[in-house]
């Protein structure tokens, strides 16, 4: 239902005009604002934490993924949509080797608990 709309929306972008906003911020802010407030919950659970970052954002990566694939006289970047794959992989694959190290560094820079001394009777 969300890639349909954002579809719709979209495509009749061009005919929307600038439209005065209710949010002052755009809506992938107010997204990660509504996310970040959820997952901050005790309440929530992990797995629904999971779909909503799956369903607020898969509309968001679709239009993007179009956005770049489209033919220049289309509106998009015209890149075809091999090149446009490769891309995401390349980003994916960087992202998750940025956070790796980040994660390895910031276990590194942990200081150790001590061995505890042996206890003498």
């Amino acid at each position: 239902m969300g890639m349909l709309t954002m579809d719709i929306v979209a495509k009749n972008q061009s005919r929307l005009g600038n439209l005065p906003k209710p949010f002052p911020l755009s809506p992938a802010v107010r997204q990660k604002l509504f996310f970040g407030v959820l997952v901050t919950s005790d309440a929530l659970m992990l797995t629904l934490a999971f779909w909503l970052a799956y369903v607020l954002t898969r509309p968001l990566g679709a239009s993007i993924g179009d956005y770049t694939s489209q033919p220049v006289r289309a509106g998009g970047l015209g890149l075809g949509t091999t090149t446009t794959s490769f891309v995401f992989l390349a980003a994916i694959v960087a992202l998750v080797a940025w956070f790796t190290v980040q994660q390895r560094s910031s276990d590194a820079a942990r200081p150790s608990s001590p061995e505890p001394s042996p206890v003498t009777p």
